[in-house]
């Protein structure tokens, strides 16, 4: 890990952290360290991501987790999905005490679907990107496809322990003979020199324990059994376990 990437994240104010649309409890136990870690260092940080929320059940900050781009601004973004001709126009009117959007689909054309219809705010200032467990930027998804503006390549981390790794980052720390991206992210918050606390110390445990299906998995070396060690010492706590397998 070169000083130009220690520089980027000890500098940023405001961090973006992504995980691809396949994220695991390791993607999702990396990323929730890292945040903690980030939060704790008095930075504005963020984590998006379109994979289920619910494979990070359990670890500390899950609730801080947002299915669609948050960038902190205050531009309200109104979304939902449609075919690139099904809209005839958009218009608005205000009333009294009411700002009305109005969008009218082409002639003969379905409504909107409300359900569909998606709210975010927009407009706020990143200063570094990391994206976890995306071997590329369209694994983002929407996050990505929609905002691709946002995605500046000098100032994207990109963290990943994939063979398939598209390394399109400024910085990439992908290691391939990682037993879990948790251990990456002790890694860089070691050579950032982060304080870590018990609850960084237990998501990152909850994401190795994950990723080697409690120390039993091929990819399980040394270098495992000293993160967990190290972990327990910082203080982890064991209770964060990844949750039964989900059938299908």
């Amino acid at each position: 890990m070169n000083q130009e990437l220690i520089d980027l994240i000890k500098q940023a104010n405001s961090v973006l952290l992504v995980l691809g649309k396949g994220a695991k409890r390791d993607s999702f136990a990396a990323a929730l360290g890292l945040y903690l870690a980030l939060v704790q260092e008095g930075k504005m940080a963020r984590v998006c991501t379109e994979a289920p929320q619910k494979i990070a059940e359990g670890l500390a900050g899950s609730d801080k987790i947002s299915p669609t781009l948050d960038l902190g601004g205050n531009v309200l973004k109104i979304s939902f999905a449609c075919k690139e001709d099904a809209v005839n126009q958009v218009s608005y009117n205000t009333t009294e005490d009411r700002f009305n959007i109005l969008v009218e689909p082409r002639q003969g054309g379905q409504p909107i679907d409300a359900k569909q219809v998606q709210f975010s705010y927009t407009g706020g200032a990143v200063d570094a990107i990391i994206a976890i467990d995306a071997p590329s930027l369209e694994q983002l998804g929407s996050l990505y496809l929609e905002n691709p503006d946002i995605f500046v390549r000098e100032k994207i981390v990109n963290i990943d322990r994939r063979f398939d790794n598209k390394q399109y980052g400024a910085f990439n720390i992908v290691e391939k003979g990682a037993s879990s991206t948790s251990e990456l992210i002790m890694q860089l918050l070691s050579v950032l020199r982060v304080q870590m606390s018990p609850e960084i110390a237990t998501n990152l445990y909850a994401g190795l324990v994950s990723a080697t299906n409690m120390f039993t998995s091929f990819s399980t070396n040394a270098q495992s059994f000293d993160a967990a060690a190290q972990l327990l010492k910082t203080g982890a706590r064991k209770a964060a376990a990844p949750p039964a397998p989900m059938c299908g």
